[in-house]
């Protein structure tokens, strides 16, 4: 398969776990959820994973869409870009949005308050995270997903 095929392939492995988590979440912690779309509903934010591809989340009609994107649309002003690494550690809370942010290992372009708003979020769902057993399963998968792919590349093997 080209490396074309392989990144598009991991990209929609990982939108489609993303996904799922955001469900769960929406199940789990309902009013927190609900928080979070009502505030940001009708925008969108491009993820950059470093090595992998792009991600789109979108807020659309009070819902999370989260899917692949072959190139970044640059009419969306917000992305984030970091790396594989960074994002498993921010997942496994060995590293804050904040002090990713601040060691340069996240690149963010949004406003500070909105940094701030995000960081309390991602707060909220970790604590959403550590007591759901399905969360911590997607979770799980997700950073079997970033570890496979990651070794496959560092191997040689696309």
């Amino acid at each position: 398969m080209s490396s074309e095929g392989t990144l598009l392939r991991t990209q929609t492995r990982l939108a489609t776990l993303a996904q799922r988590a955001a469900h769960i979440f929406s199940v789990e912690n309902p009013t927190t959820y609900q928080e979070i779309v009502q505030r940001v509903n009708g925008r969108s934010i491009d993820v950059l994973l470093i090595g992998i591809g792009w991600l789109r989340v979108a807020m659309v009609d009070c819902c999370v869409c989260i899917y692949p994107l072959p190139t970044r649309d640059q009419g969306v002003l917000t992305y984030v870009a970091l790396t594989p690494d960074t994002l498993i550690a921010l997942i496994e809370e060995r590293l804050t949005l904040m002090d990713a942010f601040f060691r340069g290992d996240l690149i963010v372009q949004v406003g500070s308050a909105v940094l701030h708003v995000a960081y309390e979020y991602c707060r909220q769902i970790a604590d959403t995270a550590r007591q759901s057993r399905r969360l911590q399963w997607v979770i799980f998968r997700f950073r079997n997903t970033l570890c496979r792919h990651t070794r496959r590349t560092d191997s040689g093997r696309e």
